[in-house]
């Protein structure tokens, strides 16, 4: 079994300041388009 088989992509939002509203994101392509030199912050529940 490899690690592809069983992991799921969490769900996330970003906050749209400029919106003032929540933005639900595939967490997928977040991953895929961060370059190095980026800065991500995650926070959620344990």
């Amino acid at each position: 079994m490899k690690l592809d088989d069983i992991f799921m992509y969490p769900d996330l939002s970003f906050f749209d300041s400029e919106k003032d509203k929540q933005i639900k994101c595939l967490s997928e392509d977040l991953i895929k388009n961060f370059t190095e030199g980026d800065r991500l912050v995650i926070i959620g529940d344990d």
